[in-house]
């Protein structure tokens, strides 16, 4: 849901219109995109659907930390999401904009 409050005055000859828009009132995480795999933006399938051997490969060279730390990075900050597809699996947070616009054509 979004607003637009708007108002104009006129300041001689100028006209002017001062506003405030606001994006996101709620400031809900709209999903815009999920993983293939899984269809979910909280599981991109690399520990349920694809090679569980290579995990046990992970697991058994880098330890338990590591899927902690991918969770961390990849899930969570959704950074391999944005290197590889670009963008984000949500929409903007909220976002309030003031501003006043003249007009000089009068």
């Amino acid at each position: 849901m979004d607003l637009l409050f708007e108002r104009s005055f006129n300041f001689g000859q100028f006209r002017t219109r001062w506003f405030i828009a606001i994006q996101n009132v709620f400031n809900r995480q709209n999903e815009h995109h999920v993983y293939w795999r899984t269809g979910k933006t909280t599981d991109d399938g690399s520990f349920s659907t694809t090679w569980p051997e290579l995990v046990d490969i992970y697991k058994a060279n880098y330890g338990a930390e590591w899927q902690e730390l991918y969770q961390k990075i990849n899930i969570e900050h959704r950074q391999h999401y944005a290197l590889e597809q670009g963008g984000d699996l949500f929409g903007h947070p909220r976002e309030i904009r003031f501003g006043v616009a003249l007009d000089f054509s009068r």
